[in-house]
C-alpha cells in the first residue's frame, strides 16, 4: 500500500496552549491521519474524514408557480447527510429517500426568474441544475374581439407569463387549437358556437394558474 501524502494545513492559528484552528488542504482520501509538528517533535492527534460531494443528475419539474408549494424529485449520488436543497438564496428542507434520490417542497419566490437549484451539504456545494419561478400570468387584450359563430377565427391573446399556456377556452369550449408565440403572445384558433354572444375567454397554464380576458368574445 503507497505512503499517504501529507499535505499541508492551508493555514492554522494557535488559539492557546491547548487548542488551534486549521484550513483544511483538499485530499483525494477518504481518510486521513493528522499531525501537528512543533519543537519537540510531530504527533498523529486524530483523522480526518474527507466527504466526496453530492451530484444532482436529474430534477424531476425544471418549473412552477412562484408561490412554490409544489413537490419535486431530485436524483443523483451521495445524497444520504443532505439537510438543505437551495433554490438560488432561498432554502428548503430536503427529505432524502436514498442515496440517490431525494424531494423537497420548492419554497415561495418574489420574482419570476431562473434560479440554481443545488444541494447544501456538510462538504460544500456541488454541481446546480436550473429551476425556472413562472409569474402569474394574465391577458391584457384579444385581437379580434369578435367573429362567426362558425368558429375557425385567429384570436390573438395579448398579455404576460404565457409561454406556459396549457389550453384556452372560449365560453368553456376548449379552442380548435393554439401556438404559444412567445411569453406576451398567443394565437388561437375559436370554436364554433350554437349561441351568439359575448363569451369569456380563459387561459390555462402548466402551473395551474389561469388568467381571464377582461373583454369578452363576441360570436356574431
Amino acid at each position: 500500500m503507497p505512503p499517504v501524502q501529507r499535505r499541508p494545513a492551508k493555514g492554522f492559528a494557535v488559539v492557546s496552549d491547548n487548542t488551534l484552528t486549521v484550513t483544511v488542504p483538499s485530499a483525494m482520501r477518504s481518510a486521513v491521519p493528522v499531525t501537528v509538528t512543533a519543537s519537540g517533535g510531530t504527533a498523529i492527534v486524530g483523522h480526518y474524514y474527507y466527504r466526496r460531494l453530492p451530484v444532482v443528475n436529474q430534477i424531476s419539474v425544471t418549473s412552477g408557480s412562484m408561490n412554490g408549494g409544489n413537490t419535486i424529485t431530485l436524483t443523483g449520488q451521495r445524497f444520504v447527510g443532505v439537510k438543505t436543497v437551495r433554490f438560488g438564496t432561498l432554502n428548503a428542507p430536503a427529505t432524502v429517500l436514498s442515496d440517490t434520490q431525494l424531494t423537497v417542497t420548492v419554497p415561495p419566490s418574489g420574482l419570476a426568474h431562473t434560479v440554481p437549484d443545488y444541494l447544501v451539504n456538510p462538504g460544500g456545494v456541488p454541481n446546480s441544475l436550473s429551476y425556472t419561478y413562472i409569474g402569474s400570468p394574465t391577458i391584457t387584450s384579444i385581437s379580434p374581439t369578435s367573429g362567426p359563430s362558425t368558429g375557425s377565427r385567429i384570436v390573438n391573446l395579448n398579455g404576460t407569463f404565457l409561454s406556459q399556456v396549457t389550453g384556452v377556452t372560449f365560453g368553456g369550449v376548449p379552442v380548435l387549437s393554439f401556438k404559444v408565440m412567445s411569453a406576451i403572445k398567443v394565437q388561437t384558433v375559436t370554436p364554433p358556437t350554437s349561441t351568439p354572444g359575448p363569451v369569456t375567454v380563459v387561459a390555462t397554464t402548466s402551473t395551474g394558474a389561469t388568467a381571464t380576458s377582461p373583454t369578452p368574445y363576441t360570436y356574431t
